[in-house]
């Protein structure tokens, strides 16, 4: 984050983002703050006969079988209670076939506990072209918060008089709202891609990257 003449403060960016960018472009409200925040998604691989291939280690946390458990499992078995399994079977063979499907959906925890997950699943054809089926979830709740989440840090970030930034792993600015553009003089746009000792040869960039570099490495925030 920065600003004019107040405060510099540089935070270490999270794990990851499951949220896909929004239209618009990055560098202004389209794109979310996605690097901020994080949502485990599972996925898994199921061959033509039902039984599990693949069982991430995120599917493992959300549900609660480990792969050695889950992989060779029928998954409808393991996943879906008995009264639910004609419809989650027929599902499948209509995947199978070839068509995408994606909506919320209960699964049984290993615990017993429902967890309401919403899918993203997907015919491909493994060796030989043998029909697979690729899913993958996310927990609902989650997703909501994260969505709403995503929402007000937005509106934070693009509303904000104070100018803010986003920048990658090799200190690259990824992200930054108007405020900062106009504090730097140079459109959005000519900052995308580019450093800060590239963008502001006269600034005493060096400086600022080798401290954002601490961040990364470190995790710790440096204000000023």
């Amino acid at each position: 984050m920065d600003t004019n003449e107040q405060q510099h403060r540089i935070v270490p960016p999270t794990r990851r983002s499951l949220v896909p960018p929004e239209p618009g472009g990055p560098g202004r409200g389209g794109q979310a703050a996605d690097s901020l925040l994080a949502v485990p998604i599972a996925t898994a691989l199921i061959a033509q006969n039902g039984r599990i291939l693949h069982w991430s280690p995120d599917a493992e946390a959300l549900l609660g079988y480990s792969a050695a458990q889950a992989v060779g499992a029928p998954a409808a078995q393991l996943l879906v209670p008995a009264e639910q399994r004609p419809e989650v079977t027929a599902l499948f063979a209509d995947i199978l076939a070839g068509r995408a499907w994606s909506g919320v959906f209960p699964v049984r925890h290993r615990s017993g506990h429902d967890v309401i997950l919403e899918f993203r699943t997907h015919p491909i054809a493994g060796p030989g072209g043998q029909p697979l089926v690729l899913a993958v979830a996310s927990d609902v709740t989650a997703v909501r918060r994260l969505q709403s989440d995503l929402a007000v840090l937005d509106g934070f970030f693009t509303q904000s008089p104070v100018g803010m930034a986003v920048y990658d792993t090799d200190l690259r600015f990824v992200r930054l709202n108007d405020a900062l553009a106009r504090i730097n003089g140079l459109p959005v746009e000519q900052h995308l891609g580019r450093t800060v000792t590239e963008v502001l040869p006269g600034l005493n960039g060096e400086e600022i990257e080798a401290v954002m570099r601490e961040v990364l490495a470190g995790g710790d925030a440096v204000v000023d």
